[in-house]
């Protein structure tokens, strides 16, 4: 059986850091491939740039690597409720997991619909702010809450001190590309992204 992980966010860029993110999953929980899945509308995030723009991005930094893909789904924002069931089709008889960072334990019993993601899939859980341990204090917590056992694996990342919203104010302010593909740092340049207020 086939090990895939789904990889969900803004990527607003993607940059080194979400890469070896990945890649770092894949060596580390064996997984076979995994595939990056932009949000159209992510929640909670003011002013993001054109996803068509953001999945361009992802195409370009993914390009070099073949355990890396990408899903464009045609929905406005994910839920468990719409996204999940495509998932599972198109992923039938593989073993499908989440991968994320730690981080987002904390509002994860808020997530409408946690339970079907629990009983569905497992999670590839990145520490970047607890340890093992904190994890599996809140994994207990939300078997309690939910009656649902949260299947998952963790890993430690590299790189985790990256973030996208800072490689886009340096961008603005100096104009210097760090932490990203070339190839990509290209495209934000001819496509004037960050570097302006023009929203594109």
């Amino acid at each position: 059986m086939k090990k895939i992980g789904i990889y969900s966010g803004t990527f607003d860029p993607v940059h080194n850091g979400h890469i070896a993110f990945v890649l770092e999953a894949i060596e580390q929980n064996r997984l076979d491939k995994v595939y990056f899945l932009p949000e159209p509308r992510p929640r909670r995030k003011q002013g993001v740039k054109a996803f068509e723009h953001r999945t361009a991005m992802v195409s370009i930094a993914i390009e070099p690597y073949d355990k890396l893909g990408m899903i464009i789904l045609e929905q406005a924002r994910f839920t468990p409720e719409r996204t999940l069931p495509v998932l599972l089709e198109r992923f039938r008889g593989a073993k499908l997991c989440m991968l994320m960072g730690d981080d987002m334990l904390d509002h994860f019993v808020t997530w409408r619909g946690v339970e079907n993601l629990m009983s569905s899939l497992s999670f590839v859980i990145g520490l970047r702010k607890y340890d093992a341990k904190h994890v599996e204090e809140i994994a207990n917590t939300l078997k309690s809450a939910s009656g649902h056992r949260l299947k998952y694996e963790t890993f430690a990342p590299t790189q985790y001190k990256i973030s996208s919203s800072n490689i886009k104010k340096t961008i603005k302010s100096k104009h210097e590309f760090n932490d990203i593909d070339p190839n990509v740092a290209e495209y934000i340049i001819e496509n004037k992204l960050y570097i302006s207020d023009g929203a594109k």
